[in-house]
C-alpha cells in the first residue's frame, strides 16, 4: 500500500495539496479533519454539551464511525449514516477543537483512519499523520503557511457559509484551533523530524503537490 501523510496547522494548503496529488496519482485522499468535524456536528445536532468531557465521552461510546469513497468522494458516516451538512460552518471548527483533545475522540478517529490506510492507496492529512497515526509511512511531509496566508484562505472558506464573516473573525478562528491543536497534552501538532516541510506561501499549490509527487517518485529521496 503507499499511504503518504501530511500534517500542518489549519488552512495551511495541506487539504488542497492532498486532493491534487490524490487525483494525479489516481489514488485516494483521506481528509481526517473532516472525521472530527462529523462526530462535533453530530455532537451539536444531539444536542450534547460539548464542554463536558464526561457527556461527550458517553455520547460516543457507542458510536460507529467509518469512511468510505464513492467515486474517489470521501463519505463519512456515524452509525451507518452519511454526514453531510455545513461542517466548516465556524460552530463546528469551535466544537471540532474542543472535542478533539479527548482521548476517546481521537482513538475512535485514529482507529478510523488507519483502517482507510490498510484497505486503500491513500494520502491522508490532519495533524497527527505523520506522528501518531502512520509513524511508520515512507513518505511524510509538514506543510504550512504564514497565520496571514492561512487567514485569508480561511475567510474564503468560511464566506461559503457565511457571507457575513469578516476576517477578523476568519484570522481569530486560525488562532484559536492552533493553540487547540499545538498545545493539546495527546496528540499535538508538531514536526517530526523524517517529514519534509513545505512552506506554501513560497509555492502555489500546483508547485507544491509537484514538489511532494516527485519525492514520491523518487521513492523518499
Amino acid at each position: 500500500m503507499i499511504n503518504i501523510a501530511i500534517d500542518g496547522p489549519a488552512c495551511s494548503g495541506k487539504t488542497s495539496v492532498a486532493d491534487k496529488l490524490a487525483d494525479l496519482m489516481g489514488i485516494y485522499h483521506l481528509n481526517t479533519g473532516a472525521l472530527y468535524r462529523a462526530i462535533a456536528m453530530h455532537l451539536l445536532d444531539e444536542g450534547i454539551n460539548i464542554d463536558s468531557e464526561e457527556k461527550v465521552k458517553v455520547s460516543i461510546k457507542d458510536l460507529v464511525l467509518t469512511v468510505d469513497f464513492i467515486n474517489k468522494e470521501q463519505i463519512t458516516s456515524i452509525n451507518e449514516k452519511s454526514v453531510v451538512g455545513k461542517i466548516y460552518e465556524i460552530r463546528v471548527s469551535h466544537a471540532a477543537a474542543k472535542i478533539s483533545p479527548i482521548k476517546e475522540v481521537r482513538e475512535l478517529c485514529v482507529e478510523a483512519q488507519r483502517e482507510v490506510a490498510k484497505r486503500h492507496n491513500v494520502v491522508i492529512e490532519g495533524r497527527d499523520i505523520t506522528s501518531v497515526v502512520l509513524p511508520k509511512a515512507k513518505y511524510k511531509f509538514f506543510i504550512t503557511a504564514s497565520l496571514k496566508t492561512r487567514a485569508k484562505r480561511n475567510l474564503e472558506k468560511l464566506r461559503k457559509t457565511n457571507e457575513k464573516t469578516t476576517f477578523d473573525e476568519a484570522l481569530q478562528d486560525i488562532v484559536e484551533r492552533d493553540t487547540a491543536d499545538m498545545t493539546r497534552k495527546l496528540s499535538p501538532l508538531k514536526l517530526t523530524k523524517d517529514s519534509i516541510y513545505i512552506d506554501t506561501d513560497k509555492y502555489s499549490i500546483d508547485e507544491v503537490v509537484a514538489i511532494v509527487y516527485g519525492y514520491v517518485r523518487r521513492g523518499g529521496k
